[in-house]
């Protein structure tokens, strides 16, 4: 009944969503839950879903974050207990931290990016404007006949006449060293000498078939030359670490198999595992994000101690694993030490693994 004991008003007879048919005074559909308000969708109705959607995930949120950084093992132990309405799901809490997590690396690096260029600015600007006055003042006190000016005009000169004469003995001496030049080696030297000549004027010059076969050897060739060369490492590092949420999330439930194999004598499916996975990687997300954050906004202070604060952080959460660890599967301190160095080994050999597959991966497929 709605309000002053009025009957509710209904906006359609049957349920948009699965067809129920209502009796007349339903606000909500007995058979799927959804409100019963119309099709029209107002501007007003809209923004007050959105932020009715966002409110009650904050509230679950926050139920979910503190005992899950603060109380190891319990979150995950109250889940697979039946305790859900009260946290988070495990799956979407780890995709969304993970998702904050790079999004903030990738704002972290941009700002670094844009203080460098910011002081290297500065530095120029104030370098050119003290030469600047210094040579003023030695023209003004040392030249009054114009032959500051002839000079510079000579050393133009030579300075042109030297880059003509350095780039056609380069060109006559470029292919000297090659000894074979299909060969990849002779491929990476060659773009490390012509970093900007097309693959195809590349093939030519190298007197190489213009095929798919060879065009993907001079590309991959290219990739390798401009991480030996620097100019192309950080853009592959950062091509690295935006895959390796993809990375984890396939790594994670192969660790959960790790991990039914060492406590199989203890009555948990795999899925159980696979949630305490889930929250004690989340929360290694949790406090790296805050160490982000701030050096997004102290990042004076972070740098001067950014190897201490990262090592304490660090201990923190293998500390962390270790007592969730030990709440969690309820065993003895000696039980659980040699499963968390077993988990440990185990989970830095997968990692390095994956890590080492993906970075072939993006090689060959950039």
């Amino acid at each position: 009944m709605a309000k002053n004991n009025l009957p509710a008003v209904t906006k359609d007879t049957n349920c948009l969503n699965c067809g129920f048919q209502f009796r007349g005074d339903e606000i909500f559909c007995s058979n799927c839950g959804q409100k019963n308000k119309g099709k029209r969708i107002t501007f007003k109705s809209f923004v007050r879903e959105v932020f009715a959607g966002f409110f009650s995930w904050d509230a679950k949120f926050w139920k979910t974050l503190l005992p899950l950084l603060f109380k190891p093992g319990k979150v995950s132990k109250d889940y697979i207990n039946g305790k859900r309405s009260t946290y988070s799901n495990p799956f979407r809490f780890y995709l969304t931290t993970s998702v904050l997590f790079f999004l903030l690396i990738g704002l972290n690096n941009t700002i670094k990016e844009y203080r460098v260029l910011s002081s290297t600015e500065t530095k120029e600007e104030s370098i050119f404007e003290q030469t600047s006055d210094s040579i003023k003042k030695q023209i003004s006190l040392k030249d009054n006949s114009g032959l500051f000016n002839v000079g510079v005009n000579n050393l133009e000169d030579s300075i042109k006449k030297g880059i003509e004469d350095g780039a056609k003995a380069s060109k006559n001496q470029k292919l000297d060293s090659l000894k074979n030049p299909s060969d990849f080696d002779s491929l990476i030297k060659f773009n490390i000498r012509n970093p900007n000549i097309s693959t195809d004027k590349a093939l030519d010059s190298l007197g190489i078939e213009k095929n798919f076969t060879n065009r993907l050897k001079y590309s991959k060739a290219k990739t390798f030359a401009s991480i030996v060369s620097g100019t192309g490492v950080k853009s592959f590092l950062n091509n690295i670490v935006s895959k390796i949420s993809v990375a984890l999330f396939i790594l994670l439930p192969i660790f959960a198999l790790f991990f039914k194999f060492i406590y199989i004598r203890r009555k948990y499916t795999y899925v159980e595992h696979l949630i305490f996975i889930f929250h004690t990687q989340t929360v290694f997300f949790l406090i790296f994000s805050f160490y982000v954050i701030f050096e997004i906004i102290w990042h004076k202070k972070i740098e001067a101690n950014g190897s201490t604060i990262m090592t304490v952080l660090l201990l923190f959460f293998m500390l962390y694993l270790f007592i969730a660890m030990k709440r969690f599967y309820k065993q003895g301190f000696f039980k659980t030490a040699v499963k968390y160095i077993l988990a440990n080994i185990s989970f830095f050999m997968l990692s390095t693994l994956g890590i080492s597959v993906l970075t072939v991966i993006i090689f060959i497929l950039n």
